[in-house]
C-alpha cells in the first residue's frame, strides 16, 4: 500500500490546520479536557464537539445530509490522527457515532435515520450501547433482558451492566431476548432503541480502581418501548451485533489513546529528571522508546490498511489486528510512563497535566473492554489463520 498522502488529502488537512489555529484562540478549551472535575471535563469536551460538528469535522465519512462531509475514513483517520498530535479532545458521542450510527445508515427505516443520525453526530443526543449483563459479558449471547411484545409496544425487563456513558445518555441501544423458545441462544435475540429517560430505567454508575465512574448497571422495569423503536427486523439482533461490534474494533476514534499516549511519553521522557539531564537523555529508555514508537507507526500502517481494505462498506476480520494492537499497546505505554517516573526519582506520578498511574489502572481493563484480548485471538486465529475452532 502507498502510505502517502493524495493532493485531496493534502489539502483537507491544510484547511483543517488553520482551522484550528484559528479555534485555539477563540476558544481555550484544553486546559478543561483534563480536568480533575468529570462535569467540567465532560461540559468543555461536549462544547468542543459541537465546534468540530458545525464545521464538519467529525464523522466526515458520513452522508453530507446528516452533517458529514461524504469522505472516506482515511480522511476522518487522518483528522483524528492530527487532533491527537496537537493533544486535542475528539469530542464525545464515540460509541454513537462509531458503532449506532453505521447500524442506522443500513439497517434503519427512513423515519429513523431521519430522527436520529444528525443529533447522534452533533452530539444533541448522547447514546450508550446497553449489550452486556451481568451474567453475559464475553458471551453476550447467554443475555437474560426479556422484552415482552403487547399490541402498541414492546415491554423490557432485566439488567444492563459495563454501559459506558449511560449516567449521561439520553438513549440506548439495547438487546433483549424477544423469542425464549429457540435451539440457539443467539436467535430469538431484537435491538431496541430505549429512550434513557422514559419510566422504569435506573442508573447506577460503577466506581472503578482509577477513581472514575465510566461505566454504569441499567435496571429496566416494565420499560415501555414502541414497535417502530426495533432496529432492524425482529428476532435478528443477534447478526446486528456482530456487525455492530466490527464498526467498533474498526473504529478511528479507538486509536485515538495510542497516537495521543505516544505524543505524551514524548513530553514525559523531556519532562523528567535524570543525573545529567533529561531522562530523554538515558540510553536505556531511548531504547524503550524507541521501540514503542516504532509499535506506534506498524499500528499506524495496519490500521491505514484495514481502513482501505473495508472501505465504507462492512468491517473485516483483519478488524480484530487492530483492535488487539492497540489495546496492548497501550498498556505497555502506560508500563513505560511508570518506569520512567519511577527511574527519575519523582515522587509524584502527576507529570504534567497527565495522572500516569490513573493511566496505568484504566490500560488493565481496556484489554477486557469491548472484546476481550483472547476473544480477538480467537477471531484472528480462525478467520484469517483458518485454524481450527
Amino acid at each position: 500500500m502507498d502510505f502517502s498522502l493524495s493532493e485531496s488529502q493534502k489539502t483537507l488537512l491544510k484547511e483543517f490546520r488553520k482551522w484550528l489555529r484559528y479555534e485555539f484562540r477563540a476558544f481555550r478549551l484544553k486546559e478543561f479536557w483534563d480536568h480533575p472535575n468529570p462535569r467540567k471535563r465532560w461540559e468543555a469536551q461536549h462544547f468542543w464537539h459541537r465546534r468540530l460538528f458545525e464545521s464538519r469535522w467529525i464523522g466526515l465519512h458520513w452522508p453530507c445530509e446528516y452533517g458529514g462531509r461524504g469522505a472516506g475514513v482515511i480522511e476522518e483517520f487522518l483528522v483524528l490522527e492530527e487532533l491527537a498530535r496537537r493533544g486535542i479532545s475528539p469530542g464525545v458521542n464515540e460509541i454513537a457515532i462509531a458503532m449506532i450510527g453505521p447500524l442506522f445508515l443500513r439497517h434503519g427505516t427512513a423515519g429513523q435515520k431521519a430522527a436520529y443520525l444528525g443529533k447522534i453526530l452533533s452530539a444533541e443526543e448522547i447514546w450508550c450501547q446497553g449489550f452486556s449483563e451481568p451474567q453475559a459479558g464475553s458471551d453476550l449471547a447467554a443475555l437474560s433482558t426479556r422484552a415482552q411484545e403487547n399490541s402498541e409496544s414492546f415491554l423490557i425487563n432485566g439488567r444492563k451492566a459495563w454501559t459506558s456513558f449511560a449516567h449521561r445518555a439520553d438513549r440506548c441501544l439495547l438487546m433483549a431476548r424477544t423469542d425464549a423458545g429457540v435451539d440457539r441462544k443467539e436467535a430469538g435475540l431484537s435491538l431496541f432503541i430505549v429512550d434513557m429517560h422514559a419510566p422504569g430505567i435506573e442508573v447506577r454508575p460503577i466506581a472503578q480502581i482509577d477513581g472514575e465512574a465510566e461505566f454504569c448497571e441499567i435496571t429496566l422495569d416494565s420499560v415501555s418501548v414502541p414497535k417502530d423503536q426495533v432496529l432492524g427486523p425482529v428476532n435478528r439482533g443477534w447478526g446486528l451485533a456482530l456487525e455492530a461490534a466490527g464498526y467498533e474494533r474498526l473504529s478511528v476514534q479507538a486509536l485515538y489513546p495510542i497516537f495521543r499516549g505516544f505524543q505524551e511519553l514524548r513530553g514525559l521522557l523531556r519532562l523528567l529528571p535524570w543525573v545529567d539531564g533529561k531522562l530523554s537523555k538515558n540510553p536505556i529508555f531511548r531504547q524503550k522508546f524507541a521501540q514503542l514508537a516504532i509499535e506506534t507507526q506498524a499500528l499506524r500502517c495496519t490500521a491505514l490498511r484495514v481502513l482501505a481494505k473495508a472501505g465504507p462498506g462492512l468491517p473485516n476480520a483483519e478488524s480484530s489486528l487492530v483492535r488487539l494492537f492497540s489495546k496492548e499497546l497501550e498498556g505497555r505505554m502506560a508500563v513505560f510512563a511508570l518506569e520512567a517516573i519511577a527511574a527519575s526519582g519523582e515522587q509524584s506520578f502527576r507529570q504534567g497535566k497527565v495522572d500516569w498511574l490513573k493511566r496505568f489502572l484504566t490500560s488493565r481493563g481496556v484489554t477486557i473492554a469491548r472484546g476481550t484480548s483472547q476473544m480477538h485471538r480467537n477471531l484472528i486465529a480462525r478467520l484469517l489463520l483458518g485454524l481450527p475452532a
